[in-house]
């Protein structure tokens, strides 16, 4: 997995992995995957100040990796509704996120027809964590991601960013985030 030649075959690996801060994880943009991601800071964690851990494509012609939800991604820790994200940032500080292109399309289903179910192409979400910082997203294409029509405020859309718990402590909230030459198409609600 630290080069071309040794490179993991599927996304879950990553999942299971702990990163350090400064590492790049890098997806070749001829890469299709029908999966989802879910990085937890806990888990997977969480870059510094001058050193996030960055997720991004490489390769010559400078395309992108292909990341296609197929309409799951259930994200266990958002209580309020039932969210199917294809790229999940929880609890994780210091992350950039660029140059990849996201869908997230239920299995079957047509891309121009809502859907009943609430679904994100890249969904950043903070719970009970206090303060969350330093996330920035650049130069995504999200496209035909078909979530609910009903949902407009709770994780629903092609980018999206959110806080949740009980305020028990220091109150959970977003410092220093961008999104930045993004495309966002045919996204519902």
């Amino acid at each position: 997995g630290t080069s071309p030649s040794e490179a993991w075959a599927t996304l879950n690996k990553l999942e299971e992995t702990k990163f350090d801060s400064g590492d790049t994880i890098r997806l070749h943009e001829d890469s299709v995957f029908d999966d989802t991601l879910f990085f937890d800071g806990d888990v997977n964690g969480e870059g510094a100040e001058g050193a996030p851990i960055i997720l991004e494509s490489y390769g010559e012609a400078g395309g992108k990796a292909t990341i296609n939800g197929n309409g799951k991604g259930y994200v266990d820790p958002m209580e309020k509704r039932d969210i199917y994200s294809t790229v999940t940032l929880y609890n994780a500080s210091h992350w950039i996120n660029r140059d990849l292109a996201i869908t997230n399309i239920g299995a079957g289903e047509d891309p121009n027809v809502i859907s009943n179910k609430d679904r994100v192409g890249l969904y950043v979400l903070a719970k009970n964590n206090g303060l969350t910082k330093d996330i920035h997203v650049d130069n995504l294409t999200v496209s035909d991601v078909n979530g609910s029509w009903n949902a407009k405020d709770i994780g629903n859309g092609g980018i999206f960013f959110t806080v949740t718990g009980s305020p028990t402590g220091e109150v959970t909230r977003f410092h220093n985030v961008s999104v930045t030459n993004c495309q966002v198409e045919n996204v519902t609600r």
